[in-house]
């Protein structure tokens, strides 16, 4: 593009020192997510501690039949090391799988894969020396959100020991025959084992079970970029994954210096506006200052308790609340009430909801972090923008007014949270290029003329000259470039058409064409709110899509904020 060049108000080097300071921030950014992913990785290592210390032998495996993770009894049992195993075909030890690529095709494990989960399935085993181990094999299917399968994993118990046992039975048996005193107390022997391997089987499966919940959440937890959005799936998740009526999940507030109730299942969020605890008040408030985790039989007996919640009293029978920690430092208090089908919160329930706190502490200090330094780098911004609008008494506000309104829009169309993001800042930013026009072009009270109209239609490129360097910001460029396109071609700077016009784009240009026609300009004075929505209808089609122009207009009437807020 033949790029006049132009006179600066603010200097070449202020603006790159403000771009160096943008892109610090962004550094910034970059390290603190290293940081805090090294942070879960250390969690993640604590979890496969705790794998690997298990007397049962666990493995888990791909999609495409790999090994992903055993733990080290596994190794001990089949005579392997680790990194023997880890990346290798499944059918390296089931005595029975062949080493296909596709997981479990035409294979005993097939089964498995059928139906979600199996329990106490007899399979073999094979030692790196080639013995065959036979083993009792129970395993989970693990699915994303889409029911797409992402792995097994599953838990064997060596049968050796079991099957002699069981061979034991029939020496029994026979010696019986001839001794019915005997008979009677290896029956009553018999009977014994066959009761604590039922048990070791159903704590096995327990386990197993518990596993799969730890690994979806923090899975989950982990996509989650925002404070409120993990605490809502952790409230909605728990009373399904752990069989319970109500979850309460309450922040630390340093400043009220109260627990205050940020997600709840199972209750009404209004109905939790007004409350709160101090330190020491309730057992929401003594899990807080104790920072221990307790477990209630019977609330009714327990002095602790306080009648708060919004929920009959005679209904809340038990109870269970963890703090939530990082380090010695309190974030907040996670609460389950009522187990269901009228039972009592058990020894795995507690193990449960600690590793659950646990992994929610890591994701809440990750999220608080992430929306400090995005209020910061936001925060830098909005003075660069600021600077920039001033140079015009007739335009400050406008950027900041037509970020406000673009996240009205990308809001109406359920936008996730890190797209409403970009938009926001693409409004901030849209109009970064005019720092590079004449002010007297830009505060011109009469018409312009051709070549004043051409210098104009420079600014969406220096806008995305000036932003190049940011590589935070690329995904915004294309936006910003093309948000005086319209819908009939007739725009600049490409002259594109409707379906060639980015969607982020066409929402860019109504905010920024409302909030014009809304502000006094050097040639005339600002259309009421009728006037300008009566102003976008009739350059729909035309100049703005009319689509984003209806769901500007619905955002509107439900939410008018006022102006330069955000």
């Amino acid at each position: 593009l033949n790029c006049p060049v132009f006179s600066f108000i603010i200097t070449e080097k202020d603006w790159k020192e403000t771009l160096s300071l943008i892109d610090s921030q962004f550094r910034d950014y970059r390290d603190m997510v290293e940081r805090r992913t090294k942070e879960i990785e250390e969690a993640k290592d604590y979890i496969d501690s705790i794998i690997k210390s298990m007397i049962d032998t666990l493995i888990a495996i791909s999609p495409k039949g790999k090994i992903l993770t055993i733990n080290q009894a596994t190794c001990e049992l089949l005579g392997y090391q680790a990194d023997e195993l880890m990346g290798k075909p499944v059918g390296l030890i089931f005595a029975e799988e062949e080493e296909e690529e596709e997981l479990f095709k035409g294979t005993r494990l097939e089964k498995l894969i059928e139906e979600g989960s199996i329990r106490d399935y007899d399979m073999t085993y094979k030692t790196k020396a080639g013995e065959k181990i036979p083993v009792s094999f129970s395993g989970s299917v693990m699915r994303d959100k889409e029911g797409s399968l992402i792995g097994v994993v599953g838990i064997a118990r060596d049968m050796r020991e079991i099957k002699r046992l069981m061979e034991k039975e029939k020496e029994f048996a026979a010696a019986a025959a001839a001794a019915a005193k005997t008979e009677k107390k290896r029956a009553a022997e018999l009977e014994e084992a066959y009761g604590d391997l039922k048990v070791l089987k159903e704590q096995l499966q327990d386990r197993v079970n518990d596993l799969s919940i730890l690994f979806e959440m923090n899975r989950h937890m982990q996509i989650r970029l925002y404070l409120s959005n993990i605490v809502e799936y952790v409230a909605k998740s728990a009373p399904e994954t752990m069989g319970v009526e109500i979850c309460v999940v309450f922040f630390w507030d340093e400043i009220k210096d109260r627990l205050i109730p940020k997600a709840v299942t199972g209750l009404s969020p209004k109905e939790l506006e007004n409350i709160s605890f101090l330190l020491g008040e309730g057992l929401e408030g003594w899990v807080g200052l104790e920072k221990k985790l307790t477990n209630i039989q019977d609330v009714s007996k327990d002095p602790r308790w306080k009648y708060k919640l919004p929920y009959p009293v005679d209904k809340i029978k038990t109870a269970l609340f963890c703090p939530i920690l990082i380090g010695e430092r309190l974030l907040g208090v996670i609460g389950l009430i009522n187990k269901t089908r009228e039972r009592t919160f058990n020894h795995s329930d507690e193990s449960l909801l600690a590793a659950i706190a646990v992994q929610l502490a890591v994701a809440m200090e990750n999220a608080i972090l992430y929306e400090k330094v995005r209020g910061l780098s936001l925060d830098t911004i909005r003075s660069l923008v600021r600077t920039i609008d001033a140079r015009d008494p007739y335009t400050r506000g406008h950027s900041e007014q037509v970020a406000q309104y673009a996240v009205m829009i990308a809001k109406a169309l359920n936008f996730s949270q890190e797209e409403i993001e970009m938009v926001e800042y693409a409004g901030l930013l849209h109009d970064t290029g005019k720092i590079g026009i004449p002010g007297e072009i830009l505060k011109k009270p009469g018409s312009l003329t051709p070549e004043e109209w051409d210098k104009i239609k420079v600014h969406p490129y220096l806008s995305r000259q000036i932003l190049l360097p940011v590589k935070s910001l690329h995904k915004i460029l294309s936006w910003i470039y093309h948000h005086h396109e319209k819908p009939d071609g007739q725009g600049y700077p490409n002259g594109l058409s409707e379906k060639e016009i980015p969607l982020e784009a066409k929402i860019l240009a109504v905010a920024d064409t409302y909030s014009a026609l809304t502000s006094d300009r050097p040639y005339r004075k600002a259309k009421s709110k009728d006037e300008a929505i009566e102003e976008l209808r009739r350059v729909a089609g035309t100049q703005l899509d009319p689509k984003i122009v209806e769901v500007f207009i619905k955002a509107l009437g439900e939410e008018d904020p006022g102006e330069g807020k955000l």
